[in-house]
């Protein structure tokens, strides 16, 4: 479940925004996911608060921005979605 990794390093990134501003509370975080990335949106959420629970942050929510995917023809420039 790559996902916990990818929710500590969101989380680290968050974290240390907020620290080198001064001190403050983490209130949300938005990420963008594309359809390709072989991400679980869902199992993003579920590993965020796994990451932030029992912290400063613990009622931090993640919101997960979600991108279909998206084919563009080389020949007539039709987008398919």
């Amino acid at each position: 479940m790559h996902e916990l990794s990818l929710a500590t390093e969101i989380y680290g990134i968050c974290r240390a925004t907020i620290d080198a501003r001064g001190p403050g509370r983490l209130d949300s975080a938005r990420v963008a996911i594309g359809e390709l990335a072989a991400v679980e949106p869902g199992l993003l959420v579920y590993a965020w608060e796994a990451v932030v629970s029992g912290g400063p942050d613990a009622a931090a929510k993640l919101e997960v921005e979600w991108h279909p995917a998206r084919q563009t023809c080389a020949t007539c420039g039709e987008v398919k979605e």
